[in-house]
């Protein structure tokens, strides 16, 4: 695994530091800056990074891989490549800003097609919502129909007596069906449901990228 030092504890340095500790081939050696308070200072601390206020102690300690020098001070630079000649690459302040621009720029465009891919699936889902809200009131209209038609049959058995026995049965088998079909319902309406919950998360997530 590369080990990187960042001499600059800003904006850039933060940067860095969060570019590098998502690596998992790259991690942080230590961070520099004259500044306590730095942002990229503050993060090492919380991530147990050792931290210096000079680059000389801390090259003096390790010896990173590479190291960036982001403070665009030129004295800086100039003592970070005297530090490190002959033992370790220095990549400059531009190279660096170029690199994380480059990051940043790809970054754009990948949560940009995330954010196409997952809006193109989410409305697929709210179409087949509306297909089954629309499947589902349907079948609520027939089971309300054949159960008005179950009810008038066994109505019609019970008044012609013994010859409507036959019919009967048809009517309580038919009965039958419509309380089955009726569960069918239930379970595609809890599943509508899960599915609501899924267009929801989706919904959450494109938030969360915008």
């Amino acid at each position: 695994m590369q080990t990187v030092g960042i001499v600059g504890g800003g904006h850039a340095g933060l940067r860095l530091f969060q570019v590098v500790t998502t690596s998992s081939s790259m991690s942080v050696a230590f961070v520099v800056d004259v500044r306590p308070d730095a942002p990229a200072m503050q993060t090492a601390r919380e991530q147990r990074v050792p931290v210096y206020s000079n680059a000389a102690d801390a090259l003096a300690v390790q010896t990173p891989s590479l190291v960036f020098e982001v403070t665009g001070d030129p004295d800086v630079a100039a003592t970070v490549r005297e530090l490190c000649s002959g033992r370790t690459e220095v990549v400059s302040a531009e190279t660096a800003r170029a690199l994380l621009n480059a990051i940043d720029d790809s970054h754009r465009v990948a949560t940009s097609q995330v954010v196409a891919d997952v809006g193109s699936v989410k409305e697929a889902i709210e179409r087949s919502l509306g297909e089954m809200k629309s499947l589902l009131d349907s079948i609520d209209t027939i089971t309300s129909n054949m159960q008005m038609l179950a009810l008038n049959a066994r109505i019609e058995a019970a008044r012609v007596g013994d010859e409507g026995r036959g019919f009967a049965v048809v009517a309580q088998e038919m009965a039958g069906s419509t309380e089955l079909i009726r569960q069918a319902a239930r379970q595609l309406e809890q599943l509508n449901g899960s599915v609501k919950g899924v267009s929801d998360g989706l919904d959450a997530a494109l938030r969360r990228l915008a």
